[in-house]
């Protein structure tokens, strides 16, 4: 995502994108996926207008292969809980996955990594209208290093 007219961006870290596979899908014995691995298995999509979605378009095309997308999600969270209720497969990044795995339980789906899928940018935006106080500033800084251990 390229700096937008008004806003600014503080990098945070990076992301990797994985995919949430149903527990009893042949896919889900497998160390890691491809994009064409979900080819003729029900999928969550995603929007083409957010980092994920720019990536997860990416991965198909490069694949020249065609999802079933049977729905949409604008939430990567929401995307996680369909693939818990049994929907489909979700391609979402690794913070979502550890969150859903984490509280949700993992009995139902797991998270595998994508083969030649490029890291996402986690970023805090700001407008430059508001400029960041101290405080903002600070809480950055600790989300910064509490994320940067999350991912270690």
């Amino acid at each position: 995502m390229g700096e937008r007219l008004g806003l600014g961006s503080i990098p945070i870290g990076k992301a990797n994108v994985v995919a949430l596979v149903p527990v009893g899908w042949p896919q889900a014995v497998e160390e890691t996926l491809t994009v064409s691995d979900l080819a003729g298995r029900p999928v969550i999509g995603t929007y083409a207008n957010e980092p994920l979605g720019l990536e997860v378009d990416r991965l198909i095309s490069q694949a020249n292969v065609h999802l079933d997308i049977v729905v949409r999600a604008h939430n990567h969270n929401v995307a996680a809980r369909l693939v818990e209720k049994g929907v489909g497969a979700a391609l979402v990044d690794s913070v979502t996955a550890a969150y859903i795995s984490q509280y949700h339980g993992s009995d139902s789906f797991v998270v595998l990594p994508v083969e030649s899928a490029t890291r996402l940018p986690v970023k805090a935006i700001y407008s430059y209208e508001h400029p960041l106080n101290d405080n903002a500033k600070n809480f950055i800084d600790i989300f910064r290093h509490c994320y940067q251990r999350l991912v270690a």
